[in-house]
């Protein structure tokens, strides 16, 4: 479910700036005490690499993170105050802004000024495919299909 993205920042560590994997415990603690469900993909991508930086300005959020700048409760609370709609988990930011939601397709990129649903996806790998990879793999020489 997360094989592109994993397989781009094995070849191309120097454009994935991971945080640190996490485990499943306190992930489906952290998602328990917020009454929030995460999707498997989405749980594997953390578990695997804590979120981080990707590319030059994207950043995915993590659950647990001491960093406000990184941490998905703070980025969310502010996102829900300024109009997102607060049944969405935003789990990432930067040239747009994606989020879970809880029906399919459950991952959706909106604008990053008034918010409005730009593109839908079944999976995290179609996310990631049809948006970051697609943005900037010309640019960075990824290898294989976008």
């Amino acid at each position: 479910m997360i094989e592109q993205l994993l397989k781009d920042a094995t070849e191309n560590p120097r454009l994935f700036m991971w945080r640190g994997p996490l485990d499943q415990q306190t992930i489906s603690a952290w998602s328990a005490s917020n009454q929030i469900q995460i999707p498997p993909d989405l749980q594997q991508l953390w578990i695997a690499t804590g979120g981080g930086d990707i590319f030059e300005s994207e950043t995915i959020l993590s659950p647990l993170a001491n960093d406000p700048e990184y941490d998905i409760d703070v980025i969310d609370q502010h996102y829900w105050n300024s109009g997102v709609d607060a049944g969405l988990l935003i789990f990432h930011v930067g040239t747009w802004i994606s989020a879970v939601r809880s029906e399919a397709p459950y991952y959706i990129s909106m604008g990053t000024e008034k918010y409005g649903v730009v593109g839908e996806f079944d999976d995290l790998d179609s996310w990631y495919c049809a948006t970051v990879r697609k943005e900037y793999a010309e640019r960075y020489g990824l290898a294989g299909p976008i």
